[in-house]
């Protein structure tokens, strides 16, 4: 797998879309696609856009946030020979569906590992940090099979595959990935049955 790159199969059978809208949006980019010779003829167009969609779909793009999918190839560039090699540069500009967390709004996440420093969780490609004093009511139980975090009655229990709606805190854009630290700690926020879920 190609670092910096997120495979979208396994992202949109584990992603759980965010309460807050404005996390989706459009935007119209640009991408740079290599062609070898041998895949010049009637089929190179094509060709040019399944390259866009395998190299770009899935990746983060720092400030933007993620690629989760091209919706639509506005234009192909004419194309440019790069001498003495024989490829083909194209220059493309697309239409994408971004994904980028913002500060303040609530996600629904899945947990995906639990220490006594914390809750380790997931909303599609972003990694989702909560700290003990973040978790309500809510205590490390290590001595539990598997550990978990939760109350003395036992009411509420967090253990690694529980589904969770947060609300975000802080967010860290890097070029290649975006990590976050939420709450549990508010209202409507916990765990989320599975008949709750934002689709």
């Amino acid at each position: 797998e190609v670092e910096g790159r997120v495979s979208l199969r396994p992202l949109w059978l584990s992603f759980r879309p965010p309460c807050g809208r404005d996390m989706f949006f459009t935007l119209n980019l640009k991408h740079e696609i290599l062609l070898h010779p041998e895949f010049f003829g009637p089929e190179m167009r094509k060709t040019v856009e399944r390259r866009l969609y395998e190299e770009v779909e899935g990746t983060c793009q720092g400030m933007h946030g993620y690629i989760i999918a091209v919706l639509s190839v506005i234009k192909i560039g004419q194309g440019k020979i790069l001498a003495g090699r024989g490829h083909v540069l194209f220059s493309v500009e697309y239409s994408a569906l971004m994904f980028r967390p913002m500060v303040n709004e609530a996600v629904d996440a899945i947990i995906t590992t639990i220490h006594q420093h914390g809750i380790f969780a997931e909303v599609g490609p972003v990694r989702l940090f909560i700290a003990p004093g973040e978790i309500f009511d809510a205590v490390y139980d290590g001595t539990s099979q598997p550990p978990c975090f939760a109350t003395p009655d036992q009411a509420l229990r967090y253990s690694t595959g529980t589904v969770i709606r947060v609300r975000i805190l802080n967010v860290k854009i890097d070029a290649k990935q975006i990590t976050a630290t939420a709450t549990l700690t508010g209202d409507f926020l916990g765990p989320v049955q599975t008949d709750d879920l934002a689709y």
